[in-house]
C-alpha cells in the first residue's frame, strides 16, 4: 500500500430495525489501493459523532480481534478519517 492510498467507496449497507440500537449506522466496503476491504462498521456515538471501525471478528469469549489495520496507529486514524470523508462525499453520512 502506498503512503497515501487511493480510496473508493464500493458499497454501503444501512442498519435497520433492531440493529440500530447499539448506535449502529451500517457497514461499508472500500477499495483501498488494490485491496477490496468489506466489513467496516459505521456507528454514531453518544454525542452524535460518526465513527468508523476496522473489520473485526469476535472469538468465543466475546473478545474483538481487528482483521486489518496499519502497524502505525497514527496512520490508522488518518485512514479512518479519509474513509469517513468518502462516506460523507457519497451522501451516506450527514
Amino acid at each position: 500500500m502506498s503512503s497515501r492510498p487511493e480510496i473508493a467507496l464500493l458499497g454501503f449497507a444501512p442498519a435497520g430495525g433492531i440493529e440500530r440500537r447499539p448506535r449502529l449506522h451500517g457497514w461499508a466496503k472500500f477499495k483501498i489501493d488494490e485491496f477490496v476491504v468489506d466489513g467496516f462498521v459505521v456507528r454514531v456515538d453518544a454525542l452524535g459523532v460518526y465513527r468508523l471501525e476496522f473489520p473485526a471478528h469476535f472469538d468465543r469469549d466475546g473478545r474483538r480481534h481487528v482483521v486489518l489495520r496499519h502497524a502505525d496507529r497514527r496512520k490508522d486514524r488518518e485512514l479512518l478519517a479519509r474513509l469517513l470523508a468518502a462516506l460523507k462525499r457519497a451522501g451516506r453520512l450527514p
